[in-house]
């Protein structure tokens, strides 16, 4: 019985873990962006959250937004943001978000990226 009572008290410990972590990656916002900047929209995010946003202000300067959310993921407010525009975002396993104009960015190196092993073969 002792046996069965500890490993409960484990599932629950451990499911109160994963919720909690599931989440902290679930940060959701609620925001009026009508005629707002992208400077101020990221530092809004940045006060709410850990997210850092990266982004040339020359860039973004000409970029006016038009649209409101409520609670509401990050990747939905700059799907959003980015719909009628040249501009593009990515975010990072450490919540480093990257904005460009034109060109998009993947913070993330393919999965076979340090094999070493692998063959090599020329594109010519």
């Amino acid at each position: 019985m002792l046996y069965f009572i500890r490993n409960f008290v484990c599932l629950i410990f451990s499911s109160f873990i994963l919720l909690t972590v599931q989440a902290q990656n679930k940060k959701t916002f609620t925001g009026d962006f009508h005629g707002m900047r992208l400077e101020q929209l990221a530092a809004a995010i940045e006060a709410q959250s850990d997210y850092k946003f990266y982004f040339k202000a020359s860039e973004t300067d000409s970029l006016i937004l038009d649209f409101e959310v409520t609670d509401q993921p990050l990747s939905v407010i700059l799907t959003q943001a980015f719909a009628h525009n040249d501009y593009h975002y990515a975010v990072d396993e450490d919540d480093n978000v990257f904005i460009t104009e034109k060109f998009i960015i993947h913070p993330d190196l393919p999965v076979d990226y340090f094999n070493t092993k692998k063959a090599l073969t020329d594109s010519s």
